[in-house]
């Protein structure tokens, strides 16, 4: 009987770690993202007065702030496939504002004369890459999470009611790419 309650317990650490490591790299993703808000608003910021679409600015602006508040709101360990949706849902929207935006901008060479506008579109670039790798680590971790919770064993420890986060994965493409949201069980 020992040797089942010391197999138990195992599994029962091994599915809390991989919440924890699935919560660390939620995490990370969620600074890269916050990060890619941050540079949205300079490059807002640093556009002159009517040198790009009033419309354009002013919903990408509309966007950022509704896609930064999703991010900062969720709390992985307690969100369902819907809030991640909504999450997706937001970067992708506000991404696609921005990839208008950006392509207004590099049709006029006297707004890619301006400093603060490139450094902010290098900068982009950047906080995109790291989106793309830490979206892979999270959804990595994500599926590892869910292959334990699908084992035989996890199913009995679950038994004893083990209080376990539901994770989904988040497809957010950085250049406006359709969401989608699968749910670990």
């Amino acid at each position: 009987m020992t040797g089942i309650a010391i197999s138990l317990q195992k599994m029962r650490k091994a599915i809390l770690s991989a919440g924890d490591q699935t919560l660390r790299e939620w995490q990370q993703l969620k600074k890269s993202l916050l990060d890619r808000h941050l540079v949205i608003t300079h490059l807002l910021d640093s556009l002159p007065n009517n040198s790009v679409s009033n419309f354009d600015r002013n919903m990408l602006s509309e966007a950022n702030t509704i896609a930064e508040a999703s991010v900062r709101k969720i709390e992985p360990s307690s969100a369902d496939a819907d809030d991640f949706a909504r999450i997706a849902a937001d970067q992708n929207d506000c991404a696609e504002r921005l990839s208008y935006l950006t392509a207004g901008i590099l049709l006029k060479p006297e707004l890619m004369k301006i400093r603060s506008i490139k450094g902010c579109l290098k900068g982009l670039t950047e906080c995109e890459q790291k989106i793309d790798e830490a979206a892979s680590i999270y959804n990595t971790a994500v599926i590892a999470f869910q292959t334990r919770m699908e084992s035989r064993r996890a199913k009995f420890v679950s038994l004893f009611r083990i209080k376990t986060p539901t994770f989904c994965e988040l497809h957010c493409g950085c250049t406006g790419n359709s969401s989608s949201v699968r749910m670990s069980l």
